[in-house]
C-alpha cells in the first residue's frame, strides 16, 4: 500500500522514469519502487548507526549518502550491459550480414544472429524481434533499443578514428604549405607564377574537398 501511494507520488516525474528505465535495463531482480524503499531503509539505519557510533548528530549526514550511492551502483550496471553490447555489435552485424546473403529475411536473420548472440545482444534483439510479431513497425522496435543503448554515442566512437583521419589528411597539406613558406617560400613560385602550378592548386583544392566530403559520407550513419 505504501509502496503503491510512493509510486503514484513521483510515478510522473522524468527523474523517477529515468530511474525505472534504468533498474529494468541493469536487470536487476528487485522493481525500482522496492530498490528505493530499500535505500531508505538503508540510509535511515546507516545514520542511526554513525550517529550513535560518533556521538554526533552529524553522522545523521551519512544516510545522504545512500540514495547516491544506489543510483551510482545502478548506472554502473547499466554503463557495463550498454558496454558489453558495443563490444558484441560487431560480430552479430557480420551474423547479420552473412544471413542477409544467404537468403533470409530481415527478420529471419535478425534471429538467427539472435540464436548465436551472447548476452546482452541476445535479450535486446529478442525484444525487437518480439515486437515486430506484435504489430510494431521494425524501424520502430530498433529505435527503442538504440534508444536504450544508446547506440547513437557508440556509432561516433566507433567512426571516431574515420573523423580524426579526415581531419588529418585535410590539415597536413596545409600544414606543410606552411611549413615551406617558412623556410623557403621560393619553393612554391611555379604554383602561382605558371598555368600548370595554377592549375594543380585548383586540382588540390578540387581533391581536397571532394576527400572532405566522401569521408564525411562514409562515417555519417543515419540512425
Amino acid at each position: 500500500m505504501l509502496a503503491e501511494q510512493a509510486q503514484r507520488r513521483v510515478g510522473g516525474q522524468r527523474w523517477w522514469q529515468n530511474f525505472e528505465r534504468d533498474v529494468e535495463l541493469g536487470g536487476f531482480s528487485l522493481s525500482a519502487v522496492t530498490l528505493a524503499g530499500w535505500t531508505v531503509i538503508g540510509g535511515i539505519l546507516g545514520s542511526i548507526a554513525f550517529a550513535l557510533a560518533l556521538q554526533s548528530l552529524w553522522g545523521l549526514l551519512i544516510g545522504l549518502i545512500a540514495p547516491v550511492l544506489m543510483r551510482f551502483v545502478v548506472r554502473v550496471r547499466v554503463s557495463r550491459k550498454r558496454a558489453a553490447f558495443g563490444e558484441q555489435l560487431p560480430d552479430n552485424l557480420d551474423v547479420l550480414a552473412g544471413s542477409l546473403r544467404a537468403g533470409h529475411s530481415l527478420i529471419g536473420a535478425m534471429s538467427v544472429m539472435m540464436e548465436g548472440a551472447d548476452q546482452p545482444s541476445r535479450t535486446e534483439f529478442r525484444r525487437v524481434i518480439q515486437d515486430e510479431q506484435l504489430g510494431v513497425p521494425i524501424d520502430q522496435a530498433l529505435m527503442v533499443m538504440m534508444q536504450r543503448m544508446e547506440i547513437r554515442r557508440l556509432i561516433r566512437v566507433l567512426t571516431a578514428q574515420g573523423r580524426l583521419a579526415m581531419w588529418i589528411l585535410m590539415a597536413m597539406p596545409i600544414a606543410l604549405t606552411g611549413f615551406i613558406l617558412l623556410i623557403n617560400p621560393s619553393h612554391l613560385n611555379p604554383l602561382f607564377e605558371r598555368t600548370i602550378g595554377n592549375a594543380f592548386l585548383v586540382a588540390w583544392f578540387v581533391m581536397m574537398v571532394a576527400g572532405y566530403f566522401v569521408i564525411k559520407k562514409i562515417v555519417k550513419i543515419d540512425l
